[in-house]
C-alpha cells in the first residue's frame, strides 16, 4: 500500500481468523510509527453478506473503504501517543478472558477489518519529512485454541459536540452515558489529541457518585490499562457514566472541533474492555453529549499532582468547628475531630459533639464525643480500624475501638443539625457518649514522664501494637508504649538540631522500612527514625517546597500573619503509593522515601478561603474510594482550623504501575 502525504483513514479487510483459533488473547501492532497515528480493529460474524462477498474474490482481504463502518463491533484500538521512542506496545488479556472467534454462539466473530489512521505529515521533532511511503503496517492476533471462559467486548464512551475556544488553560467537554447491563470492566483506554489533558469518567449510581474510572492523561501512552492491577471494575444496570475530557487551548488560535487530524482537531473517547452476558451480547453503553451539558463533578487538572475535589460538601467553610484531625475507616467513611464552638485556648469540657463520621461521598452518618474533650487535636485510625485521638487540653491520648460504648448507653446514634442519620453505622458507630477503652496520660495533669504528657499532638500505631505518641506542644519528644499502654521509651528533645524537635506535631510509620516519620512543625521539616528512636534522616520539606516553587513562604516565622506558612503540619505514609502525604505550608504534597517532593506543585499562594486554598491546614488522612476500583486517583482529606472544614483532594500521579 502506497500512502501519500496527508491525513487518511484507510480500511482493509475482511480477514479471516485462523480456523483453529477459538479466542483472541491479545494484539500486537506492527506499524510504521512515522505515519500511523492509530488503528482500530472491527469484528464481523459469519453471515455478513458484504464480508463474504469480498472474501470470495479476495481471500486475503483488500482495500475496503466501506467495510470498517456500520454495526461492526470494535475489538481493539491503539494509538502511537507516548510510544514514538519505545515502539508500539500491545495488549494481553488476563487469563480466562478473550474475544471469542470461529463459533456459533454469543459474540463469536469470524472476520475482522483493520482501519489505519495515517498522519503522513512533516514531523520535525522526529526528523521526518512527509513523502509517499510503501506501508505494510498491520497487527498480530495472539490466538488460543479453546473458547474463552470469560468472553469480552469493547464499548466506547465519546463526546461528539466538541467546540473548544482558543486561549483557554482549562476547557471541559462532557458526555452522559447509560449502562444497560451489569458488567465488569477489565481495562480502559483514553483517546484524544494534542490539546487534551485529563480524561476520566464518574460513575453515578442512584443519584450518587460512587467512583471514578480511568483518570489518566491523554498524553500518556494510549494503551489499555488494567483496572486496579487486574481487579475488575463493577458497573450495574442503570448506572450513569459521566465522561470528562479537559483541554488546554492556550496556544490555539481558532476554535477546535472534532476530527481526525491531531494537529487541528480533537476527540474525547474512553474505551471499556469488559465482560458481557450472552443474553445481552448486543447491548452497549450508549452516550449522548452536547455543549449544553454541565461538566459537574471532580475536575482535576493535569500537571498537578494533588488537586481538590470541588463537589466535596464538607469543603464549605464553617460547617464544623476548628477541624484538627481527620481519619479514614476501613469502609472508607471519614471521621473528623473538631472543637465545636471552642478554640485551642479552651479550658472547659466541650458539651457539644466533637466527632463526626461521614461517607466518602460527604453524607453525614452520625456524631459523637459530647461532654468528653477539652481541646481536640490529633486523630488517626490504625490497622485494626481503631480510632486514636489526642486532647491537648487534658494532656491525654484516648483509644476508641469499633462499637465501644459507655455503661448505660442505649446504643442510639446522636442526631445534630448537620442532618439526619441515613446510613447504617459500621465499625465506629458514634455512641451518644464516647467511652475510650484505653486512656494514656492523667487528665488535667501535664508532665514529662512515662505516665504523663504535655499537650500530645498525634498517635501512630504499629501493626504489632506498639504506640508512638508525638508529645507535643509542652514536651518535645516521641513517647513509645506497648499495646497495653506500658511506657517503653522516648526519644527527642527541644531544639533545632538533628534529632531535636520544635513541636513534634504529627507522626506516621513506614513499616516496610521500619521507620517512624515525625513532622517537626516549627523547624519546617520531617525527621525519620528507626523504631528504636535512632535518627536516620532529616527531610527539609519547607526548603524543598521553596526551591521547587520559588515562593518565599515562611518568611517572618511564627509571628507573621500566617505562621503556618513556615510549618510542616502533618504526615501520613501510604503503602499503596510508597510515599508520604504531607501538609507543608499551604500545600498537600507527596514525599518520596528519600525525602524529596514528588510531582508538580503550584506556584502559589494557596492561602485563602476558596476550595483548594487553606487557612491553617492541620491534619491529613488517606483513603481509597469504594464502589469502583481504579489505578488512580487516591483520595486525601485535609482538615483546616481557620476555615472550619475538611477538604478532599485527589492524588493523580500513578505510582501503582
Amino acid at each position: 500500500m502506497h500512502v501519500k502525504p496527508g491525513v487518511h483513514n484507510i480500511c482493509y479487510g475482511p480477514f479471516q481468523f485462523d480456523s483453529k483459533a477459538r479466542a483472541i488473547k491479545g494484539w500486537q501492532p506492527a506499524v510504521d510509527m512515522r505515519i500511523v497515528h492509530h488503528m482500530i480493529i472491527y469484528g464481523a460474524k459469519r453471515g455478513d453478506v458484504a464480508a463474504e462477498a469480498v472474501l470470495r474474490k479476495h481471500p486475503n482481504g483488500k482495500l475496503n473503504p466501506r467495510g470498517c463502518w456500520g454495526n461492526h463491533p470494535i475489538i481493539y484500538s491503539w494509538a502511537r501517543v507516548g510510544q514514538r521512542d519505545t515502539g508500539a506496545i500491545g495488549m494481553l488479556l488476563p487469563d480466562g478472558h478473550g474475544f471469542a472467534v470461529n463459533g456459533d454462539e454469543g459474540l463469536q466473530l469470524d472476520y475482522f477489518y483493520i482501519t489505519l489512521h495515517y498522519q503522513n505529515v512533516d514531523d520535525p521533532a522526529h526528523n521526518y519529512k512527509a513523502r509517499t511511503v510503501e506501508d505494510k503496517s498491520g497487527v498480530y492476533a495472539l490466538t488460543l485454541p479453546s473458547t474463552p471462559m470469560h468472553p469480552v467486548k469493547i464499548d466506547i464512551l465519546m463526546a461528539v459536540d466538541i467546540d473548544i475556544p482558543p486561549k483557554r488553560k482549562s476547557y471541559p467537554v462532557c458526555s452522559i452515558c447509560k449502562v444497560h447491563e451489569d458488567m465488569t470492566v477489565l481495562a480502559y483506554r483514553n483517546h484524544a489529541h494534542r490539546l487534551a489533558r485529563l480524561i476520566w469518567s464518574e460513575v453515578i449510581r442512584n443519584g450518587q457518585r460512587v467512583g471514578i474510572v480511568g483518570v489518566r492523561s491523554a498524553q500518556d501512552p494510549q494503551l489499555f490499562y488494567l483496572a486496579d492491577g487486574g481487579q475488575p471494575i463493577t458497573l450495574i444496570k442503570g448506572d450513569t457514566l459521566r465522561l470528562h475530557c479537559d483541554y488546554n487551548s492556550t496556544d490555539a488560535k481558532t476554535h477546535t472541533t472534532i476530527g481526525a487530524d491531531e494537529r487541528t482537531h480533537e476527540m474525547c473517547n474512553q474505551y471499556f474492555l469488559r465482560t458481557f452476558h450472552q443474553e445481552n451480547k448486543d447491548k452497549e453503553i450508549v452516550c449522548s453529549s452536547g455543549s449544553h451539558m454541565e461538566c459537574v463533578g471532580a475536575q482535576p487538572k493535569i500537571g498537578d499532582t494533588v488537586v481538590p475535589e470541588r463537589t466535596w460538601p464538607w469543603a464549605r467553610r464553617n460547617i464544623l468547628g476548628q477541624v484538627t484531625g481527620v481519619g479514614v475507616l476501613r469502609d472508607n467513611s471519614v471521621v473528623a475531630f473538631h472543637r465545636a464552638d471552642a478554640t485551642y485556648f479552651n479550658s472547659q469540657v466541650i458539651s457539644k459533639a466533637t466527632i463526626v463520621r461521614m461517607t466518602n461521598f460527604g453524607e453525614r452518618i452520625c456524631v459523637a464525643g459530647e461532654n468528653t474533650f477539652v481541646t481536640p487535636h490529633g486523630l488517626s485510625v490504625d490497622h485494626s480500624d481503631t480510632i486514636w485521638v489526642t486532647d491537648v487540653g487534658q494532656h491525654t491520648v484516648s483509644r476508641f475501638r469499633p462499637r465501644d460504648r459507655c455503661p448505660g448507653d442505649d446504643g442510639g446514634d446522636q442526631e445534630t443539625n448537620l442532618g439526619s442519620t441515613s446510613v447504617t453505622p459500621w465499625g465506629f458507630s458514634c455512641p451518644r457518649t464516647a467511652c475510650p477503652s484505653l486512656v494514656l496520660g492523667e487528665a488535667g495533669v501535664p508532665g514529662s514522664d512515662g505516665r504523663h504528657f504535655n499537650k500530645p499532638t498525634d498517635v501512630a500505631v504499629h501493626s504489632d501494637g506498639t504506640i508512638f505518641v508525638s508529645d507535643g506542644y509542652g514536651n518535645s519528644r516521641v513517647a513509645v508504649f506497648s499495646s497495653s499502654g506500658k511506657f517503653l521509651r522516648e526519644f527527642g528533645s527541644f531544639g533545632s538540631g538533628r534529632g531535636e524537635f520544635n513541636i513534634p506535631h504529627s507522626v506516621t510509620i513506614d513499616e516496610g522500612r521500619r521507620r517512624v516519620i515525625v513532622a517537626d512543625r516549627e523547624n519546617g521539616r520531617a525527621q525519620v527514625f528507626d523504631l528504636g528512636g535512632r535518627l536516620i534522616s532529616v527531610w527539609p520539606l519547607l526548603a524543598h517546597l521553596r526551591q521547587q516553587t520559588g515562593r518565599r513562604i515562611g518568611k517572618g516565622g511564627r509571628f507573621n500573619k500566617r505562621p503556618w506558612l513556615s510549618y510542616v503540619s502533618a504526615v501520613r505514609y501510604s503503602p499503596r503509593l510508597d510515599h508520604v502525604v504531607a501538609i507543608v505550608a499551604d500545600e498537600v504534597v507527596l514525599v518520596t522515601p528519600t525525602g524529596m517532593l514528588a510531582g508538580k506543585y503550584s506556584q502559589g499562594p494557596n492561602a485563602g478561603v476558596d476550595i483548594g486554598q487553606f487557612e491553617f491546614p492541620h491534619g491529613i488522612a488517606i483513603g481509597n474510594e469504594i464502589g469502583v476500583s481504579m489505578n488512580s486517583p487516591l483520595a486525601v482529606y485535609a482538615s483546616e482550623i481557620t476555615n472550619n472544614r475538611i477538604q478532599k483532594f485527589w492524588v493523580l500521579s500513578d505510582f501503582s504501575e
